[in-house]
């Protein structure tokens, strides 16, 4: 899956002939193990447009793609169990799974302080990519394992680099990141790696040098380097002795308490916080690299999933809540004044939009559509299109693309080729939820959910809507004419799918519950901080907020335990995992946008 989908048996490599054929075994492989139904994989193959014969053609696709994998013995991967198509693939047999497990031991070693062993384990994962995620492969449903992975790949490059910076291999990797800078010259922390890389080697005024090369980069589009370029610059300048330009090798670096200098100093430098608004025009002063962040409310904060630290927190608008994620930005609807602001996630630079509808939820793309929802007015609103936006501070005057609803719009997912919007009875919708056609962007179907369905995700082939006074989760799957309901007491507010599982949050009774996507099951109901609001996957482990706590709970989808709570200063709200960090908005406690208050019904 890690380039063009190929498939070997026995040793003997064997293509994988036709669009369809690759789409239907790239579903299998990202439903392995599981069932497939007919009528999903005839959806997958061709849509809304499938023609009359499209079921005799499937199975014609399927018995190919069994003679494909045959293995010469009696035994059959792809079989059926009278519910659907099942493809038996063991984690070893398949490389994407190889590589996240590679990575996750890599991230272990690390953190246990077997440098070497970690740095042998992120090259053993990186040497498995051959391309883009099933490169070639036209399957609308691919698109969000290939943002996932694509995502740990990058997040997976960048913590090898530095760790052969702290082994004394920085000469080394210097040719291979001027190569990653010339490929991304955007992206700021392949300039930082650079110039520790070529500081730490002793060539001091080449990586002066880097700096201005990263400098005219940004500049042509009219940006400057942000906190974590200009601290180390000043690093550099003043041959900060936390800076270490001796070839420090493994043995030496195990003897010491905490981690080396270089890696240390790099950590200080993220920490430092920029804000730029372009509705008020102001640059913050950031803190001293070696300041902790400073958590503020209306911030946008970062946290890194291996150490659970806060690595920077960003000012972004009043009211912020929902977070969307696109290539290398950052979207965050700020309800209390009606923008929305695109954070750069290398320099924090904020761009703050105004005249946005009441914004409640925003959806990403893969292509980098952002979509924004309002429970004011019967519209979704599509605010950036492949990533960008217009230009002046109320772009939203400028005609954006809309998409006209039979009611209110709260929550928002995207998934199948589909926007799924929910639409609460408590802002004039009827307690239902829209599917919109992303090509058309039509309305395609309207269904009856549980009482105030607020928050949406999809996953698992399926849309999935938690029904705050519903008691319910509700299931949608496309083209189906009535959803499924499981009942989940407690208020059901933020909901995520992955980790092989639905996760949602009960506001009253303070748990985490786990569902399985398959048998629709409760699986598991996991206490947690009190007034929990939003619930993401991703880092190895499950994230809430818990805004009464003004806590952050981290659970193990392995264990179904709490493994580290993150006190934050002031009430996190909304959370994503995006580009390997964990984003996490805040607020002052009493905001009425996002159930401040706990006496809220």
């Amino acid at each position: 899956m890690l380039g063009p989908l190929d498939v070997v048996v026995g040793g003997e490599e064997r293509a994988v002939p036709g669009d369809k054929l690759q789409a239907l075994l790239a579903r299998l492989l990202l439903e392995r193990n599981r069932p497939v139904t007919t009528e999903r994989l005839v959806d997958d193959l061709w849509g809304g447009e499938a023609p009359a014969t499209a079921r005799q053609s499937l199975h014609a696709h399927v018995a190919r793609l069994r003679r494909l994998l045959a293995t010469g013995d009696d035994g059959q991967v792809l079989g059926n169990d009278g519910r659907g198509y099942i493809l038996t693939v063991d984690d070893e047999q398949l490389d994407a799974e190889r590589f996240r497990q590679l990575v996750g031991a890599a991230r272990d070693e690390r953190r246990a302080g077997a440098l070497d062993v970690a740095r042998d384990r992120y090259r053993a994962a990186l040497v498995l990519w051959r391309g883009r995620v099933l490169d070639g492969v036209l399957l609308d449903a691919a698109d969000g394992e290939r943002a996932e992975l694509e995502g740990i790949r990058i997040a997976a490059l960048e913590e090898r680099i530095d760790l052969d910076i702290e082994l004394g291999a920085a000469a080394e990797v210097v040719p291979e990141l001027q190569q990653l800078v010339q490929q991304d010259p955007l992206r700021e922390h392949g300039w930082a790696q650079l110039m520790l890389a070529l500081y730490a080697s002793g060539r001091q005024a080449d990586a002066l040098a880097a700096y201005q090369d990263a400098r005219r980069a940004l500049a042509a589009l009219g940006l400057e380097p942000g906190p974590r370029l200009r601290e180390l610059q000043q690093a550099i300048l003043n041959q900060d002795p936390s800076l270490s330009t001796l070839p420090l090798r493994g043995d030496a670096l195990r003897t010491r308490a905490r981690p080396g200098r270089v890696l240390a100093a790099m950590a200080a430098i993220a920490a430092a916080v920029v804000v730029v608004a372009v509705v008020v025009a102001v640059r913050n002063d950031p803190p001293s690299a070696a300041a902790a962040p400073r958590v503020l409310p209306n911030s946008l904060v970062e946290i890194d999933p291996t150490t659970n630290g806060v690595l920077s927190s960003t000012r972004v608008g009043n009211g912020p809540e929902r977070i969307a994620s696109t290539a290398d930005t950052l979207w965050v609807e700020n309800g209390e004044d009606r923008t929305v602001a695109r954070v750069d996630i290398e320099t924090k630079e904020v761009r703050i939009v105004g005249g946005a509808p009441v914004a409640r939820d925003l959806a990403s793309t893969l292509s980098g559509d952002v979509w924004l929802s309002s429970f004011e007015e019967p519209f979704v609103t599509r605010i950036a299109h492949h990533g960008r936006i217009g230009e002046g501070p109320h772009v939203f005057a400028a005609a954006p693309v809309r998409v006209r609803l039979p009611g209110s719009a709260e929550g928002l997912a995207v998934g199948g080729g589909y926007l799924w919007v929910t639409s609460p009875s408590d802002s004039g919708g009827r307690d239902t939820v829209f599917q919109i056609d992303l090509r058309t962007r039509r309305v395609v179907s309207s269904l009856p959910v549980g009482t105030l369905p607020l928050y949406a995700a999809f996953g698992y082939g399926s849309a999935w809507i938690s029904n705050y006074k519903g008691d319910s989760v509700s299931v949608v799957r496309p083209g189906s004419e009535r959803p499924e309901t499981i009942e989940v007491s407690g208020g059901p507010l933020g909901i995520a799918a992955g980790g092989g599982a639905i996760w949602v949050v009960t506001f009253w009774s303070q748990e985490l519950v786990r569902i399985d996507p398959e048998t629709r099951r409760v699986l598991r109901r996991i206490p947690i901080g009190a007034g929990p609001l939003d619930v993401a996957v991703g880092g190895g482990a499950v994230w809430v907020t818990n805004r009464d706590d003004k806590t952050v709970s981290r659970v193990d989808p392995a264990t179904n335990a709490v493994t580290e709570i993150i006190q934050l200063p002031v009430a996190p709200q909304g959370v994503r995992v995006a580009h390997g960090r964990v984003w996490v908005t805040t607020q002052k406690c009493g905001s009425p946008i996002a159930f401040c208050e706990s006496s809220t019904g």
